[in-house]
């Protein structure tokens, strides 16, 4: 797999989320965010321009010049399907409208580290490597 510039990554995940927020008028069904226990913590990647904070109810995405609190942002509306699927080894999130859908997945490779993969309207971006603080 060929390696994405360093530089160029947080911009490509920006666009991405965005792509993703204009698609969906993000909000909330009846599910609530519940990351696996073995996610529970701060896990950012080797060039800090990333950082991920999992809680028992919350998941907390920061980027160069961007912030997204998955709690707020779901609870906003309730036009969007949201699902989560976890295992031993993934915890995968997954919102849609009728307009798009866009899936983040995180994949444990060891006790302190794991790959995080961004999917939206059929573009994906990762693996790429997260680890434990």
């Amino acid at each position: 797999m060929k390696k994405i510039k360093k530089t160029f990554l947080p911009f490509t995940l920006m666009v991405l989320f965005l792509i993703f927020v204009t698609g969906c008028s993000m909000g909330m069904n009846s599910s609530s965010i519940n990351p696996s226990s073995w996610i529970i913590g701060t896990w950012s990647d080797n060039t800090d321009t990333m950082c991920f904070v999992f809680s028992s109810d919350n998941v907390i995405q920061e980027s160069t010049g961007l912030r997204i609190d998955f709690k707020e942002a779901l609870e906003a509306e309730s036009s969007v399907t949201y699902n989560e699927t976890s295992n031993a080894t993934t915890y995968s999130i997954n919102m849609n409208d009728s307009s798009g859908a866009g899936t983040y997945t995180f994949t444990k490779t060891s006790n302190t580290t794991l790959d995080y993969t961004i999917s939206s309207s059929g573009i994906t971006v990762g693996p790429i490597e997260l680890t434990k603080e």
